[in-house]
């Protein structure tokens, strides 16, 4: 008796087959249109849209099919069939009823693409649907910048620090309010030029790497702006003066995840919140990562910590090298250390006096910590010494009877 072959592909629903298809790089997403009609309507229906690599692709084909050298004419009708691409496929998703807001989109944007009046274009198109995740990846080459009176500011001291790039981002997307996770990745310190209003009601992840911010004010504005903010990454970004963490974060007391880098974590003083009312404190906060840090300021550490009364975790994510401590080791206990923390890291140990005096007080104070873990940088060191270094450390005091501490 022959066997039919049921065609059980063809009969999955729409939703399950974009489901499948959200887990695909979206190359071979595109590729599946080839299949069948109705997989050209079910690919540009998918929720994520990752256009990473794509307009490396058209460049090529451009390059390829050039008779000539390209000069920036070329480059510009390259740049503009690339965003028509962009353009024609949301343009589809998003007259569709039928199908669903745009979950994901990724998007690089280069030195070609890196132009006013494109990156406006581009931008304005990304959002112009109802996207909820954004991406951003900026990829350019800062030693092709050009200088103009305009890039530079005198400082007090008369020194002019140079802003190699700004980005000009269109209105609409400081008022896009369906994102909800929101991540700006520049190549080098670049000023973000910052509306007078913007809204962001429903963002709840914002990661920002390179950022420069030239107004502090409107800086504190963007922050009050997004309400439900919970996750805060502010990596090797930078702003002019000193801020007030109060004041800046005043806005969004339902943070419970923050990352800082270096400049950022010198930038921010806390003048106006210790000793003052609950509402300044980081109430919500329970995830802190200090990162890149080459000088640990202990004060401000603690700082943090009185102000911080329900931190759980708290990693360093760089090497100590430095620390100032005036005999704050002998002052009150943070809260958060009596009753909430549970795990600290060092990611980076590399045995320094600093390093250890910080791991030792978490050890004799954290109450209800379970565990402390330690990313060692020392196999430069004899045996004999690394040996000794291992054991002093297992061998510090724990207030905490359940702690546990790991050796990476």
């Amino acid at each position: 008796m022959e066997m039919r072959k049921e065609d059980r592909l063809s009969k999955l629903p729409n939703a399950l087959i974009q489901r499948v298809l959200s887990f695909l790089p979206f190359k071979d997403v595109v590729s599946t249109g080839i299949l069948s009609k109705r997989y050209r309507k079910v690919w540009v229906s998918t929720d994520v849209f990752d256009f990473r690599g794509w307009w490396c692709t058209y460049l090529d084909k451009a390059e390829a099919s050039c008779e000539h050298e390209m000069d920036p004419n070329d480059y510009l009708m390259a740049a503009k069939v690339f965003l028509g691409f962009v353009d024609r496929v949301l343009s589809v998703h998003n007259d569709n009823g039928d199908m669903s807001t745009i979950q994901k989109c990724y998007i690089e944007i280069d030195q070609i693409l890196f132009q006013r009046d494109t990156v406006k274009v581009l931008v304005s198109t990304i959002v112009r649907p109802q996207v909820e995740e954004l991406i951003l990846d900026f990829e350019y080459d800062v030693t092709e910048c050009d200088y103009s009176d305009d890039d530079c500011d005198e400082d007090e001291e008369g020194i002019y620090e140079y802003s190699l790039k700004k980005l000009y981002l269109p209105r609409c997307f400081f008022t896009c309010e369906s994102l909800t996770r929101l991540e700006l990745n520049l190549t080098y310190y670049t000023a973000l030029v910052l509306p007078k209003s913007f809204s962001f009601p429903r963002l709840e992840i914002l990661k920002l790497t390179y950022v420069k911010f030239n107004d502090n004010d409107l800086l504190q504005d963007f922050f009050c702006n997004c309400p439900i903010l919970e996750d805060l990454s502010l990596d090797t970004c930078t702003w002019k003066v000193e801020m007030d963490a109060g004041k800046l974060f005043y806005c969004t007391p339902k943070l419970k995840i923050l990352r800082l880098s270096d400049f950022i974590y010198e930038g921010l003083c806390f003048a106006n919140v210790l000793g003052t009312s609950s509402v300044a404190k980081f109430n919500s906060l329970t995830h802190l990562v200090l990162a890149q840090l080459s000088y640990l300021n202990v004060r401000k550490l603690f700082d943090f910590l009185h102000n911080s009364p329900n931190l759980e975790s708290l990693v360093f994510d760089n090497r100590i090298c430095n620390n100032t401590n005036d005999g704050l080791m002998t002052d009150a206990v943070p809260q958060c250390m009596l009753l909430h923390m549970k795990l600290v890291e060092f990611n980076n140990y590399y045995g320094s006096s600093s390093e250890t005096c910080v791991l030792e007080y978490f050890l004799k104070n954290a109450l209800v910590l379970q565990k402390m873990t330690i990313g060692l940088w020392i196999s430069h060191l004899p045996e004999d010494l690394k040996n000794k270094a291992i054991e002093k450390l297992l061998g510090f005091p724990r207030v905490s009877k359940c702690c546990i501490v790991e050796l990476l």
